[in-house]
């Protein structure tokens, strides 16, 4: 006996060659069930996508609408504080008092020259350090 004759094809049977197909249609039939639930999550992932966006825009509007109410107030604040001013240098003129006015001028003055220069000086140190945050 030779070793060749005892040996059987691994295909002989057709049992096992409708098992084969079996298994191959089944393969082809969960890798299209596959497909569609990517399918599926792509476009469930792209509606939310487009809801987060939406949210996202409305959020942003609702922020710039709140930045121009309160430059707004701001502005308006100015405006008052200016009229009481000069509604002030204007009674001061009237009963004669320039010094009074000129005194409130040089306050005004320092004061601001003091602002700015502390506004100038934290921003410098504001940004050393930013800089030393981003080395560590």
């Amino acid at each position: 006996m030779s070793p060749d004759k005892d040996k059987t094809p691994p295909f002989s049977s057709p049992a096992i060659v409708q098992q084969m197909v079996d298994n191959q249609t089944k393969e082809l039939l969960l890798r299209e069930t596959e497909l569609k639930l990517k399918k599926d999550h792509e476009s469930h992932n792209f509606e939310f996508a487009k809801k987060a966006l939406e949210a996202q825009q409305k959020d942003r509007s609702e922020g710039r609408n709140k930045w121009a109410e309160v430059q707004r107030y701001r502005w308006g604040y100015a405006l008052a504080s200016l009229v009481v001013v000069l509604i002030f240098a204007a009674y001061a003129m009237h009963i004669g008092k320039e010094a009074i006015i000129m005194e409130v001028v040089k306050a005004a003055l320092f004061y601001a020259a003091g602002g700015a220069s502390f506004y100038y000086v934290g921003k410098i140190k504001g940004g050393q350090q930013k800089d030393e945050m981003q080395d560590k």
